[in-house]
C-alpha cells in the first residue's frame, strides 16, 4: 500500500520462437534495496476507471534484488470487463 516507484516503460517483446510477451520497466526509488529475488509481481486495478498499478508481494529469498534484475515470478492484470462479461453472459 505504499508507492516506492513507478512504471517507466511497458513493451511488448517478441522471442525467438515468434512468441510475444510484455516486459514493464519499473524504476524504484533507491532507498527501497531489499526485494528478495523470488517476490512476485501482479497488476491490480485502483479503480473501475482503469487505473493501474504493479503490487510486488515480496518473497523469502535471502539474495535480493539488483538494478537491472528481473521478477520472473508474475501474475495477469485482472481485466475488469472480462469480469463483467462473465457475470453478465455466463460466459
Amino acid at each position: 500500500g505504499v508507492q516506492v516507484g513507478y512504471v517507466d516503460q511497458i513493451k511488448l517483446v517478441k522471442n525467438s520462437s515468434s512468441e510475444y510477451h510484455v516486459e514493464v520497466h519499473v524504476l524504484i526509488d533507491l532507498n527501497i534495496d531489499c526485494i528478495p529475488k523470488d517476490s512476485t509481481a501482479s497488476i491490480f486495478m485502483t479503480n473501475l476507471l482503469g487505473d493501474n498499478y504493479v503490487q510486488i508481494d515480496l518473497g523469502n529469498d535471502d539474495n535480493f534484488l539488483h538494478d537491472g534484475d528481473v521478477i520472473l515470478l508474475t501474475n495477469q492484470a485482472l481485466i475488469i470487463e472480462d469480469l463483467i462479461s462473465k457475470f453478465a453472459f455466463n460466459k
